[in-house]
């Protein structure tokens, strides 16, 4: 059966090995829910701070996430607790920017990097 209401989004916190150390489930109703120690990045960010709530602080750990979640307030938060971190970003997300549009890294061909 493949019906909306049956559907759910599932976000893990995963080692290398695939084991998951922490999940949480969204399946329509929003939990944007943090405590008041926590800095507010964001809705999508927010879920990478809900989920690495019991690493411990200063345990060295790499977090590597998509553009979906990053944004660099969330970068900063995570520092912070000693957390290194590393994903792609959304331009949008980087108010005042002197990042090449698309077009322009079109234009410097593959593998390009600013």
């Amino acid at each position: 059966m493949n019906t909306a209401s049956a559907q759910s989004v599932k976000q893990v916190l995963s080692a290398v090995s695939g084991f998951a150390y922490n999940i949480e489930l969204y399946s329509g109703k929003q939990d944007n829910s943090l405590t008041e120690a926590e800095t507010d990045c964001g809705a999508s960010s927010n879920v990478v701070t809900r989920l690495v709530r019991n690493i411990p602080d200063g345990a060295n750990y790499k977090l590597y996430f998509d553009n979906y979640f990053n944004s660099p307030e969330l970068q900063l938060s995570l520092a912070t607790k000693g957390i290194s971190s590393l994903g792609t970003v959304r331009t949008n997300r980087l108010p005042g920017s002197q990042l090449p549009t698309e077009v322009q890294l079109k234009k410097m061909g593959r593998g390009y990097s600013d």
